[in-house]
């Protein structure tokens, strides 16, 4: 196994299965991992990549991989509301470090509806939109979907993941590892 997937690991990997197979060893899986790395995988000849939370994507991924991001190729989303607009080029919404984790790298978020607003801070319980580069007059009620910046540490923070399909909810899934890290 190599993870994350890097082609300096080529070597090594050709190495194992030439003494498995010298040994008589049968070698049915190379085990590769790494969300973004599955092209890296097969590269170096893995015959497997474990992509994580690949499924998921996030903002941290596109900002590597294409500017603007593509929403569309995005499936997890954040929604909050916004709960106070204390200036015309600012906003807080309900979601903060507990919702979006407190991942430093700025902007925190992709705001679908709105991508020229940037979530530029977060609190505890609370995100701080910069709108002063959006058309947008946000109100107290507006809803949101935020992409966060990295996916994979939020589902650590919630229970549960509900899917949506055309505005509707179609299922929700439990957290399995949710809290388990010790």
């Amino acid at each position: 196994m190599t993870y994350p997937s890097n082609h300096r690991a080529k070597p090594f990997i050709d190495r194992v299965r030439t003494l498995a197979d010298e040994a008589g060893l049968p070698l049915r899986t190379i085990s590769g991992g790494g969300t973004g790395t599955p092209e890296v995988s097969a590269a170096i000849g893995c015959t497997e990549t474990r992509i994580g939370s690949y499924v998921f994507e996030g903002l941290r991924r596109f900002n590597r991989d294409r500017n603007p991001p593509n929403p569309t190729t995005c499936a997890e989303r954040m929604i909050v509301t916004v709960v106070n607009t204390p200036t015309p080029e600012r906003a807080i919404v309900d979601g903060g470090q507990k919702t979006f984790t407190s991942y430093a790298p700025t902007p925190y978020g992709y705001i679908v509806e709105h991508p020229d607003a940037k979530v530029v801070g977060m609190s505890v319980e609370h995100g701080h939109i910069d709108t002063s580069s959006c058309d947008h007059a946000f109100t107290v009620g507006d809803r949101l979907s935020i992409i966060p910046l990295h996916q994979g540490m939020t589902k650590n923070l919630h229970d549960e993941v509900h899917v949506v399909r055309d505005g509707s909810v179609v299922a929700t899934w439990k957290v399995a590892g949710r809290g388990k890290v010790q």
